[in-house]
C-alpha cells in the first residue's frame, strides 16, 4: 500500500513539472522584438498647441510572455516614467492594454494596425518593426476629426 501511494504521489509531481514547463512559453514575436534599449524620438502634433519634440531614452524587458515593462529614462522633468503593456498575438490578431485601455486589430507582414476607444475618443495606432526600429504612430481622433499624431521612431542602442 505505501509503495502505491509512493509510485502515484511520485506520477502525480511529474506530471505537474510537465504541466508546469509546458505553461511557460516563449515571449510573442513583438514583445521579443521590442525588449532591450532604444533611443526614441517623438514629435506630437495637436490642435491649437505648439509642435512637441522629445528625445529620451526607453528599455523594455520582458515581464512575461505578452508583457513589456517600459521605462523612459530622464522623461519628465528628469524622472523616469515606468509602465507596462500587454500584447496578445493569435496569428495575425492584436491586443494591445495599457492600463484601462485596449486596442485591437491586426498584423499584415511587419505591420500591425490598432484601434481602441477611451473616453469618447478613438485611438488609432500603427506599430512597424524594422530590423533595428521600431516606428509607433497613434492619432486620436473625436467628433469625426484628428486632434492629435504621435509620431515615434525609435532606434535600438
Amino acid at each position: 500500500m505505501k509503495k502505491i501511494i509512493l509510485s502515484t504521489i511520485i506520477l502525480l509531481m511529474a506530471i505537474c513539472q510537465t504541466i508546469a514547463q509546458d505553461s511557460i512559453q516563449k515571449p510573442n514575436e513583438i514583445v521579443s522584438f521590442l525588449e532591450g534599449k532604444w533611443h526614441n524620438y517623438s514629435i506630437l502634433v495637436s490642435s491649437n498647441q505648439a509642435v512637441s519634440k522629445q528625445d529620451y531614452k526607453e528599455t523594455m524587458h520582458i515581464k512575461n510572455d505578452s508583457t513589456l515593462t517600459i521605462t523612459a529614462h530622464d522623461f519628465k522633468d528628469g524622472k523616469d516614467l515606468t509602465k507596462e503593456m500587454l500584447l496578445i498575438i493569435h496569428g495575425d490578431k492584436i491586443i494591445m492594454q495599457q492600463g484601462d485601455f485596449k486596442a485591437s486589430g491586426k498584423r499584415e507582414g511587419n505591420v500591425y494596425y490598432l484601434k481602441g476607444t477611451f473616453e469618447d475618443k478613438e485611438y488609432r495606432f500603427r506599430l512597424y518593426t524594422m530590423g533595428d526600429k521600431y516606428i509607433f504612430h497613434n492619432e486620436v481622433w473625436a467628433d469625426g476629426k484628428i486632434e492629435m499624431i504621435n509620431m515615434s521612431y525609435l532606434e535600438r542602442e
